[in-house]
């Protein structure tokens, strides 16, 4: 089991760490999405607006919802909600693969 984890991380850090050219592997991207009062009939995006709206530590899982749900490939690395009205804003930052790169591990 320990030789699988050493591979594992040996992978993962050459992947994460090493470049090929000048492109990194992931590439950081930002994104601002806004929700509308359509989301009373949409339960779990309700709750985790209304988690957000208590507990500003609750608005990552809202983001994170929120990008997967317009099919945005990435993991959310910021975010900042802003509450007006009926309509919430939010400015993701998020790190996704590199299309034009192929990492590879050493």
């Amino acid at each position: 089991m320990r030789i699988v984890a050493v591979i594992v991380l040996t992978v993962l850090a050459g992947c994460v760490g090493s470049t090929v050219g000048s492109s990194d592997c992931h590439l950081h991207l930002t994104k601002t999405l806004t929700i509308d009062g359509s989301a009373q009939n949409d339960p779990p995006l309700q709750l985790r607006i209304e988690s957000c709206r208590l507990d500003v530590d609750a608005c990552m899982t809202l983001c994170d919802l929120s990008i997967r749900r317009a099919a945005i490939i990435g993991t959310v690395t910021h975010c900042d909600v802003t509450f007006e009205g009926t309509a919430v804003t939010m400015q993701i930052a998020y790190d996704a693969p590199n299309p034009d790169n192929v990492c590879e591990a050493f």
